[in-house]
C-alpha cells in the first residue's frame, strides 16, 4: 500500500493535478472570499461595476491569449526535447501576444471614446488592462507543455494572494473602487515576471526575437482554439458584458457573484483537463489503445467527481447565497439553482471536447460547437435579460452548456471516437 502511494506521489500527472488544482483554487476561491467585503464595502452598483469591467478585459484577455495556451503547449509537449525549437515558440507567442495586446488598449481607448458605459468607467478600465500586458508574459504553455507546473503555481497563487490581502486593508468605502480593482489586478502583473525567470533558471528555454514567417505559423497552429476561445466568450465573460449592457449594475454585480461561485465549483475540473491535456496530446500521436483508454478514464472519473459541488449547490443554494456571499436577495437563490448543474456538464464538455476530439483532431469542428453555442447564448441573453435579469442570463447559459455537452456526446458516439480503431482525419 505505502508503496502504491509512493509511486502515486512521485507520477508527474498526479503532482501536476495537485499543483494545478491548488492553483485554480486560489484563483477562485481568493476572489470569492472578496465578494462579501466588496458588496459590503462598495454596494451591489459598485461592485456590479468592476464586475462588468473584469469580464471586459477578461474578454480582451482571452483575444490575446489566441489560444495559444493550447496550441503551444501541444507543441511544446511535442517537441519538448529540443530547445531551440522550444525557444522558438515562445518568443514568436510572446510577440504576437504583445501585438495583440496593444491593438487591443487601442479599441479599449475606442470604447471610452465613444459608448457611455465604457466612458463612465474609463480609470477603471485602464488599470484593469494592466492584467492583459501582464498575461502576455505568463509563459504557462511552458511549464504545461513540460509538465512542470509546481513552482509555476506558487508563484501565481503567492501573486494573487497579496492583492486579496492588500484589497481587506486598504478598501474602505465605495470610493475605493479604482484601488480595488489595481490590487485585484496586480497578481496578473507581478506573477509573469517571476514566470519568465523562472522558464530561464528551471526549464532552460532561452530568450529569442520572433520572426514573421514562424509568427505566420503559429496564427495558424493557433487559429482553432483562438475561433473556439471567442465562442466560448459568447457564454462565459461575456454574459455578465450583455448583463451591464441590457440590465442594473445590481443585476451584474448578483449574477457575478452567483457566477463566481460556480466557476468555483468547476474549478475541481479545471487543473485535471490542463495536467492531463500534454500527456493526452502526445499519446494521441504516439498509441491510440492508450489515448482511448485514458479518455474513458478520465470521463468516469470526472463526471463522479463534478457530482459533489453540483449535489452541493441543488441542496444548499440558500445558505450559500446568504452565508458565503452575504446577499439578502431572494433572486440569488434561483440563480445558483438554475446554474448548478454546470459542474457537471463543463466537465463532459471538456473532456470530450478539449482532449477527445481536438486529441483525434477534429479541432475545426471543436471550435463550429462553441462558436454556435456562444451564438446561440448571445440570442438568448438578448431575449431573456431585459424579461428576467440575472435570472434570465442564468437560464440562457444553462441552456447552451446543455447542448454543448450533448452535442459532443453525440458527436462523439456517431464518429467512434471511444474506439480505438476509429479514423483519424488527415
Amino acid at each position: 500500500m505505502f508503496e502504491r502511494l509512493s509511486q502515486i506521489r512521485r507520477n508527474r500527472v498526479v503532482r501536476n493535478i495537485v499543483a494545478l488544482g491548488l492553483g485554480q483554487g486560489a484563483n477562485y476561491l481568493l476572489p470569492l472570499a472578496s465578494i462579501p467585503f466588496l458588496l459590503h464595502t462598495l454596494g451591489s452598483s459598485a461592485y456590479g461595476d468592476l464586475a462588468f469591467t473584469q469580464a471586459t478585459v477578461a474578454i480582451f484577455s482571452i483575444i490575446v491569449g489566441y489560444g495559444f495556451n493550447m496550441s503551444a503547449t501541444k507543441e511544446v509537449a511535442e517537441h519538448r526535447e529540443n530547445k531551440d525549437y522550444v525557444a522558438r515558440v515562445n518568443a514568436t507567442v510572446i510577440g504576437l501576444q504583445l501585438l495583440l495586446a496593444t491593438i487591443g488598449f487601442g479599441v479599449v481607448l475606442l470604447l471610452i471614446g465613444f459608448v457611455p458605459t465604457f466612458n463612465r468607467l474609463s480609470a477603471i478600465f485602464l488599470v484593469a488592462y494592466i492584467s492583459v500586458f501582464g498575461g502576455v508574459f505568463s509563459a504557462r504553455y511552458l511549464f504545461q507543455g513540460y509538465e512542470t507546473m509546481q513552482a509555476m503555481t506558487i508563484v501565481d497563487v503567492s501573486c494573487r494572494a497579496v492583492g486579496v490581502l492588500l484589497l481587506f486593508v486598504f478598501v474602505r468605502n465605495q470610493t475605493d473602487v479604482l484601488l480595488a480593482m489595481f490590487l485585484l489586478s496586480s497578481g496578473s502583473l507581478l506573477a509573469p515576471v517571476a514566470f519568465t525567470v523562472l522558464a530561464v533558471k528551471q526549464l532552460g528555454i532561452p530568450f529569442g526575437l520572433p520572426r514573421r514567417r514562424y509568427a505566420i505559423e503559429q496564427l495558424r497552429e493557433g487559429w482553432a482554439f483562438f475561433v473556439s476561445s471567442l465562442g466560448g466568450v459568447l457564454f462565459n465573460q461575456g454574459n455578465v458584458v450583455i448583463l451591464g449592457m441590457l440590465s442594473t449594475p445590481s443585476a451584474v454585480g448578483l449574477f457575478a457573484a452567483a457566477e463566481k461561485v460556480i466557476k468555483a465549483a468547476c474549478m475541481i475540473n479545471v487543473p485535471i483537463t490542463q495536467a492531463v491535456y500534454p500527456r493526452a496530446m502526445h499519446l494521441a500521436s504516439t498509441n491510440e489503445t492508450q489515448f482511448v483508454l485514458l479518455v474513458k478514464k478520465l470521463l468516469s472519473f470526472q463526471t463522479l467527481l463534478l457530482c459533489i459541488p453540483t449535489l452541493i449547490l441543488l441542496l444548499f443554494p440558500n445558505v450559500i447565497t446568504a452565508k458565503l456571499l452575504n446577499i439578502s436577495d431572494g433572486k440569488a437563490i434561483y440563480v445558483i439553482l438554475m446554474l448548478s448543474p454546470i459542474p457537471i456538464l463543463t466537465a463532459l464538455g471538456d473532456v470530450l471536447g478539449v482532449i477527445l476530439m481536438v486529441g483525434r483532431g477534429f479541432r475545426r469542428q471543436f471550435s463550429r460547437q462553441i462558436v454556435i453555442a456562444g451564438v446561440a447564448n448571445m440570442l438568448l441573453m438578448i431575449f431573456l435579460v431585459p424579461l428576467l435579469g440575472a435570472l434570465g442570463a442564468a437560464i440562457s447559459v444553462l441552456s447552451v452548456e446543455a447542448f454543448l455537452a450533448l452535442t459532443r456526446i453525440n458527436f462523439a458516439v456517431k464518429n467512434g471516437l471511444l474506439k480505438s480503431n476509429s479514423e483519424i482525419p488527415i
